[in-house]
């Protein structure tokens, strides 16, 4: 294993990259330009940007990477191709691939090395690595802990008592819960009267939720300014959401019919 002895033999590394979905052409420019100051070994980009990267680095030494499959890695072994095939012909020298984690959990090998090959035979000799999704973190609480919290969201809508529990929707559970923000800061055991309070300086109401409870499909979070009350407010568009997505019709709707 060689040893890295000096910062300029260290920055000959680095990918410089830049993979979020809100990147634009000027980002991947200054990207591109921090590269060859620091005479980093490649720009990394997502593969709508192979061809701004390519023509930017040009003549620098450094050199251009494209991410396929990413983040997730679920594509098709052709759709990993064709991507990798555009790419390199767009100017790419190197390929990072995401591979199908699920099939390698299942012990679909087959699968994976194929995908894999499907890739590197479309690369047409550039070079390709291999990437597993990355888990970033977690929530830093233990299991118990965590169904303690899970069991008062529902109880916030299920319960009998639970402030969001005009929401219910037979059939579905829903856990979640309700609150409001300040919008600017009382003394300790001060009081106002929220009547005659100006609209703008109103608690801000929200309500965040998730549904089944038990296998959820969709979150939600709704916040209304200076709408006051999180339960008899927010919650309520929560709720409509909720229904809308699973495609259930309301009782009053069904009697209208």
């Amino acid at each position: 294993m060689s040893v890295i002895k000096n910062p300029s033999e260290l920055a000959g590394c680095i990918d410089h990259t830049i993979l979020k979905s809100t990147a634009r052409p000027d980002d991947v420019r200054k990207l591109c330009a921090e590269a060859i100051e620091n005479k980093f070994a490649a720009v990394c980009v997502n593969a709508g940007y192979t061809e701004l990267a390519a023509t930017t680095l040009e003549g620098s030494g450094v050199e251009t990477c494209v991410v396929v499959g990413f983040p997730l890695g679920a594509g098709t072994t052709n759709a990993k191709a064709a991507e990798t095939a555009e790419a390199v012909e767009l100017g790419a020298d190197e390929v990072d691939m995401v591979i199908n984690v699920g099939m390698l959990q299942a012990g679909e090998l087959d699968y994976v090395e194929n995908d894999i090959r499907g890739v590197v035979s479309a690369a047409r000799g550039k070079t390709v690595k291999v990437m597993e999704p990355e888990i970033l973190g977690g929530l830093p609480v233990s299991a118990e802990n965590l169904a303690w919290v899970q069991k008062g969201l529902f109880q916030v809508v299920q319960g009998d008592r639970g402030t969001a529990r005009r929401i219910r929707i037979p059939g579905v559970n829903i856990a979640g819960k309700t609150g409001t923000a300040q919008v600017f800061s009382r003394k300790k055991g001060e009081t106002f009267d929220h009547m005659k309070v100006k609209k703008e300086l109103k608690d801000h109401a929200w309500f965040v939720c998730y549904a089944p409870a038990e296998k959820p499909a969709i979150a939600v979070s709704v916040i209304i300014e200076h709408g006051e009350h999180g339960s008899s407010q927010a919650a309520p568009i929560a709720g409509e959401l909720i229904r809308q997505y699973l495609g259930i019709v309301p009782v009053k709707a069904l009697e209208k019919k």
